[in-house]
């Protein structure tokens, strides 16, 4: 697997500078605003079914500036998915990259997708083309093509020689594992890519506040399970009481009225706070007098509760707080039913270990960050299931191996554990925003 790019500017008079990156075994596509000191920002994704987008809030904002603009989300949609420089050349550029570097099985699901202009690696017809040559070309990956049954691999002959990683993460288990190992691609599944730590950085756009986006390093080992039962997800905001009575809210007036205006508007601030107090009850100066005497005599607000049993109303209100981050937890069983599939299930754990673990700089000063992952639901032909969640970018905060789930110590002819549980804890690094939706039609996040 490898990230493909290629480059253009989108827009005039004032075009904006693009990097397009496609991961050529999945077709999915990330496309970056190229800033200033070569900063990168991503401002639209694409998946691997069909010919849309999601444009992040990020692209309208640059596409206003760059063009003297003013458009407000919805037309921006209808100037991306029409004007030919933009929608139409963004997918042009994609199939080209998906052309030249993807392998034919890539291709032909692709293709089969709807994504515009990938070519059928055995007919050259593309998704646009009204008619298609049949052909009998065997499926790469024994799933059948485009037929609802499927027959299950023989795992007798089946070699497991996975890529082993070198460098600081010597020994760990690369490339793609699957269990079972006969998964047919019809199966939804539950896959998990580990990425290479990519940090986010602090600097952002030039005059702006926005924080860049995460670049996703390359990715070290891709794991496709069965989707486990019990999956949910539960999206929170953080809300909480404030309080502000109307002596706490003079004081802000006060105090604002001096950060803005100097000594001028501090005494403008308390002549309007003495006029309003002045045009109340004898019984409103009352309560204010024990309030402040309360104060001064360091009994707080208990001297009017004395005097009149009653309290300065508080003006409750459940304000925002923050947003929250999201924890993910997938519980799934491994048993092996051949050899093959007993050294997948190894593999498998092996990585989920290590791809979680905290490296060492050479030199042992540093600790690094563990790597990442990367979590989808997808369908046949690799594509997102819109019928789940999506994720976005993961740690693993949590790695529970069970080897007895059945209470009892029992081996295969090898000495390995019949069964094994794993109990896999995942959160999200970032917070889930409004403009993270975009707009397809999918369940989102």
């Amino acid at each position: 697997m490898a990230i493909q790019r290629s480059s253009r500017t989108l827009g005039s008079p004032n075009p904006l500078a693009t990097t397009l990156e496609v991961n050529d075994e999945t077709g999915e596509a990330s496309l970056y605003a190229v800033e200033s000191f070569n900063t990168r920002t991503l401002i639209a994704t694409s998946d691997n079914v069909g010919n849309d987008w999601n444009v992040e809030g990020r692209f309208l904002r640059r596409w206003n500036d760059r063009n003297d603009l003013n458009l407000n989300a919805a037309e921006f949609n209808d100037e991306f998915n029409t004007n030919p420089d933009l929608r139409k050349a963004l997918n042009n550029d994609r199939a080209s990259l998906i052309n030249k570097h993807s392998s034919d099985a890539v291709k032909k699901s692709l293709k089969d997708a709807g994504v515009p202009g990938v070519k059928d690696p055995v007919t050259g017809a593309t998704s646009d083309d009204t008619t298609d040559t049949p052909t009998t070309a065997s499926d790469s990956d024994g799933s059948g093509g485009d037929t609802n049954t499927s027959t299950p691999a023989d795992t007798s002959n089946i070699d497991i020689k996975p890529k082993i990683l070198k460098g600081t993460d010597a020994g760990m288990p690369g490339g793609q594992l699957r269990y079972p190992i006969d998964m047919t691609s019809e199966m939804n599944k539950l896959k998990i890519n580990i990425r290479e730590y990519s940090p986010k950085g602090v600097a952002g756009k030039s005059g702006s506040f926005e924080t860049p986006a995460r670049q996703k390093g390359s990715i070290l080992t891709s794991i496709i399970l069965p989707i486990p039962g019990g999956i949910s997800d539960n999206n929170q905001v953080s809300w909480g009481k404030g309080d502000m009575n109307a002596l706490e809210q003079a004081a802000a007036e006060l105090a604002i009225g001096g950060i803005t205006q100097g000594g001028d508007g501090v005494k403008k601030a308390a002549t309007n706070i003495a006029g309003r107090i002045g045009e109340n009850t004898g019984a409103t100066k009352t309560a204010v007098a024990n309030v402040l005497a309360g104060g001064a005599a360091g009994i707080g607000a208990q001297l009017m509760q004395r005097n009149s049993g009653a309290i300065i109303n508080p003006n409750a209100e459940l304000l925002f707080n923050g947003p929250s981050l999201r924890q993910f937890g997938f519980s799934i069983n491994l048993s092996a039913r051949s050899n093959q599939e007993s050294q997948m299930i190894t593999l498998i754990i092996r990585a989920l270990k290590q791809g979680m673990s905290v490296r060492r700089s050479q030199s042992g000063l540093f600790l690094l960050s563990p790597h990442l992952f990367e979590l989808s639901y997808v369908t046949s032909g690799d594509n997102k299931n819109p019928f789940l969640n999506k994720f976005k970018m993961c740690a693993m905060t949590g790695l529970n191996v069970n080897y007895t789930p059945n209470q009892t110590f029992m081996t295969l002819e090898n000495d390995m554990p019949v069964s094994y549980r794993l109990d896999m804890q995942f959160s999200e690094l970032e917070p889930i925003f409004n403009d993270d939706y975009g707009n397809d039609t999918s369940i989102g996040y």
